[in-house]
């Protein structure tokens, strides 16, 4: 699940959001309708931490993730739309680097025995996050 909880958001003056609050629960799908200029993005990048909230919170069960892909996408031509979509699980991407550069670690031959603590505790979050699913 994830919600918002007395969620205000205001630019250069003009409010958007008033003590918002709503939630999401798991497996739910839903749209956000409304004019330009009603708050549907901000509401996305409130959802997503790419923006924080003037007043209020956002709450996230544990293991769930937002990934965020901004309506005006500036990249270079040699990137794919797969690749364009997954850049939004930023956090996944540095663990699942974070779990190689600690696999190598391991294999040589001055090898410390508490890096596969560590490996295990890694991949416990790079699979909480779903990163063993999201290119499924």
């Amino acid at each position: 699940m994830i919600g918002l909880d007395a969620v205000s958001k205001s630019y250069g003056g003009q409010e958007l959001l008033r003590d918002c609050t709503w939630r999401i629960g798991r497996g739910e799908r839903i749209g956000l309708v409304g004019p330009n200029g009603a708050g549907k993005t901000t509401i996305c990048r409130i959802l997503a931490s790419v923006e924080e909230p003037d007043e209020g919170r956002v709450h996230r069960d544990t293991g769930v993730t937002v990934g965020y892909l901004p309506q005006e996408v500036t990249t270079g031509e040699d990137r794919t739309v797969l690749a364009e979509a997954l850049s939004g699980f930023e956090a996944v991407w540095r663990l699942e680097a974070e779990l190689e550069t600690l696999a190598s670690r391991m294999t040589g031959p001055t090898a410390d025995p508490g890096l596969l603590e560590t490996y295990g505790d890694v991949q416990h979050r790079f699979e909480a996050l779903g990163g063993y699913r999201l290119e499924a």
